[in-house]
């Protein structure tokens, strides 16, 4: 890591990876083993990872399992931001369902 590079692609600076946890929340566990990060840490993580080098393609399965409502909230304003940037988003569910405290409502 002589230039300052993380090895992905050779594209991504450390300082944009700890810009880009900042926005999950991360940043104070990034020297934090990841077999110690929680279901949603991980999660939070590997969204991250999809999004640092502007592929052009991704495809997520169930990125918002194991996040709380907060972290899918910023999920949803990520997905806007790209959205706003020219990239495509699809999402293929219909109706969307939230199960909370045992109880399940419908998103409207």
């Amino acid at each position: 890591m002589n230039d300052g590079n993380i090895s992905i692609k050779n594209t991504t600076t450390k300082a944009q990876i700890i810009s880009a946890m900042k926005v999950f929340g991360l940043e104070q566990k990034a020297n934090l083993k990841v077999k110690k990060y929680s279901l949603g840490m991980r999660q939070k993580l590997a969204i991250i990872q999809a999004f640092m080098e502007d592929q052009e393609l991704l495809v997520l399965d169930e990125p918002t399992n194991g996040l709380d409502d907060a972290a899918v909230t910023l999920f949803q304003k990520q997905m806007k931001a790209l959205a706003s940037e020219g990239k495509t988003i699809r999402t293929l569910a219909d109706t969307i369902y939230h199960v909370n405290d045992g109880k399940i409502t419908k998103e409207s």
